[in-house]
């Protein structure tokens, strides 16, 4: 049967069905539990439906009027990836370069979600007006 972007979408969110609360019994068992700043990810999650939604409208638009838009997406993602500290802390980075952290919005939403999910405390004010402006 061929995939269509509804089922492709269903399946997505089944499997994030499935691993939602085995991923919440290991927080509360392994760890400390489930800090309660953990109420603010809503609004970081608000912030990056935002964020993806513009990017998206503003790439969709900019399709219509130039075809080669999918080439620029592919290697901004790609570009993307290394610039966002996922895999790394953001300290990590040398001091002549931390301006790149400062101003990528991806970096700034991975910081807030860092700061409530393990460090148990809220964001700066400074990610939200960051990604306010992005």
């Amino acid at each position: 049967m061929p995939s269509t972007p509804l089922r492709d979408r269903k399946s997505a969110g089944h499997a994030c069905e499935r691993w939602a609360f085995p991923v919440l019994v290991l927080f509360i068992l392994l760890g400390d539990g489930i800090p309660l700043t953990a109420l603010a990810l809503p609004v970081i999650l608000l912030f990056q439906v935002l964020l993806t939604l513009g990017l998206g409208f503003m790439l969709c638009s900019a399709n219509v009027y130039f075809r080669d838009v999918h080439l620029f997406v592919n290697v901004a993602t790609l570009l993307g990836w290394y610039l966002t500290p996922v895999f790394y802390q953001a300290r990590a980075v040398p001091d002549g370069f931390d301006w790149v952290l400062q101003i990528n919005p991806m970096a700034q939403l991975l910081t807030a979600y860092r700061a409530v999910l393990f460090d148990g405390r809220l964001p700066d004010a400074r990610s939200f007006l960051i990604l306010a402006t992005a």
